[in-house]
């Protein structure tokens, strides 16, 4: 798109792809750090690894669940600096949010342990993807007249809406995926994985079916599409 200067052309691209990766990353990301317990017990549960190895991997686990989003997105804005014929820009970001991550690592290591680490790579990772998208939108402001500014905020603008109901979706299936969690628990001994398994799953499941449930009642397209994907397949 760009390389044949279409500036609207290439941001309704890009801003469609945010918003595909978004809509899957944004609850797994909750669901993950709401599950991380009983991902760890499943995977790790076992042998010699005991509670305090479960609390210290989960704990990281819920850390590096939080830089999915980043860690996602940032391949696609630089990407999208690459389609635009320009490879400096975010070498130069990449390098120093590297350097950051080295030195938050050493840091907060040092006083926090491996949870310490994963911290440091959070922050370094959300600061990466966010500078990337920041000097992206700033260079294509510069270099359009007012009529496509005013076509570019309205992309925006459609693409802040869609990622404000995927937030909003993905906080209802987080309540209710925390919620069955508990209700479940009595009904089962979560001490062996067979209980646990039917804990995680059904809490799980339930948090997927709200979630879709949510997007469609919103009328979120990236919905209707998996809706038409899945009925295809099957």
């Amino acid at each position: 798109n760009f390389s044949q200067k279409r500036e609207t052309g290439f941001l309704s691209t890009l801003n469609k792809t945010i918003s595909q990766i978004l809509y899957f990353i944004i609850p797994i990301s909750i669901w993950i750090l709401l599950l991380r317990a009983q991902i760890v017990r499943l995977v790790f549960g076992a042998g010699k690894f005991d509670w305090q190895d479960t609390i210290l991997t989960f704990n990281t686990l819920g850390i590096f669940s939080l830089a999915l989003v980043s860690q996602s997105l940032s391949p696609l804005f630089s990407r999208a600096f690459y389609a635009r014929q320009n490879t400096i820009i975010p070498v130069i970001i990449n390098f120093f949010t590297m350097a950051l991550n080295a030195v938050l690592a050493f840091v907060l290591g040092k006083k926090m342990g491996i949870t310490g680490v994963a911290a440091g790579f959070a922050v370094s990772s959300l600061l990466n993807a966010a500078t990337l998208y920041v000097v992206l939108k700033t260079l294509m402001a510069k270099s359009n007249s007012f009529a496509e500014k005013t076509e570019l905020a309205l992309l925006d603008n459609n693409l802040m809406i869609e990622i404000a109901k995927m937030v909003l979706s993905s906080l209802f299936a987080g309540l209710a995926t925390y919620a069955c969690l508990y209700l479940i628990e009595p009904l089962i001994n979560t001490h062996k994985v067979l209980g646990l398994l039917t804990q995680t799953t059904f809490a799980f499941s339930v948090g997927v079916v709200i979630y879709l449930a949510t997007t469609y009642k919103l009328n979120l397209d990236q919905t209707k599409k998996t809706f038409r994907f899945l009925r295809n397949l099957f």
